[in-house]
């Protein structure tokens, strides 16, 4: 919710640490401690891969979103609150009713 989609970062540093790297691929993460502390040194951070790990983990463990990876996209930006899923069902239940309700008449008509 406080992310306006520019807070992120294309980079392979998740990757890396978790030694799952695709040749050519690339995540998008939110930029935080982690990724700042390897930006620009994933030489470093091959060399030190092990530890890396370790710390990744531990934070991933805790729930601590400044050591370890966090992905989203930079549509993160359109996201404006956090609602039950329940709720999100039901109003995209409704707004597809109200559509069909609509459309669907002028759709079948014109056959």
């Amino acid at each position: 919710v406080d992310s306006d989609g520019h807070d992120t970062v294309l980079t392979e540093i998740p990757d890396i640490t978790q030694e799952q790297v695709w040749p050519g691929g690339m995540s998008r993460v939110r930029r935080n401690r982690f990724i700042e502390r390897w930006a620009g040194r994933e030489w470093a951070l091959r060399q030190n891969q092990a530890e890396a790990k370790r710390i990744f983990f531990d934070a991933r463990a805790r729930g601590d979103v400044e050591e370890g990876a966090l992905s989203y996209g930079q549509d993160a930006g359109l996201i404006k609150s956090i609602e039950p899923a329940g709720d999100v069902v039901r109003r995209i239940a409704a707004e597809a009713e109200d559509i069909l309700s609509r459309r669907l008449p002028d759709l079948i008509a014109d056959r």
